[in-house]
């Protein structure tokens, strides 16, 4: 009879355990996809802002503004490719592509800003291109 109790009771532990470990898992990867999805979404956000503002100048006749707004868009979007970010699934040849393009055009238009660590993020990126 005391045997059965001490294993119902270890049973309801491990039952508890494995319920909590579930539920907590299921929490924190709610949290981490919010996280980096949120992340994501202000980036669209500043690029709406940027590719707008860029608009306006164009059509209002200020060339050299807008083309310094998609300058530091372009750069800004290099950044976040400077880490290696390979997972299963991602689509590395439409990524090698983009950053193909992007380094055409730096080799066509150099570019430097006055911030090292933007201009060094960003050769690490179009460095990709090559991989």
């Amino acid at each position: 009879m005391k045997a059965k109790k001490i294993i119902a009771v270890a049973l309801i532990f491990l039952i508890g355990a494995i319920v909590g470990g579930i539920a907590g898992a299921s929490i924190s990867s709610y949290f981490l996809f919010s996280f980096f999805n949120s992340g994501s979404i202000m980036q669209d956000v500043v690029g709406i802002k940027q590719h707008v503002a860029a608009l306006q100048m164009i059509r209002g006749g200020d060339i050299d503004d807008a083309t310094e707004t998609l300058e530091m868009a372009l750069d800004s979007t290099l950044t976040r490719f400077s880490v290696d970010l390979k997972g299963p699934g991602q689509p590395d040849e439409l990524i090698n592509n983009a950053l193909k393009t992007a380094k055409a055009y730096r080799a066509q238009y150099p570019r430097t800003t006055k911030y090292p660590e933007i201009d060094k993020a960003v050769a690490k990126a179009l460095a990709r291109a090559d991989e």
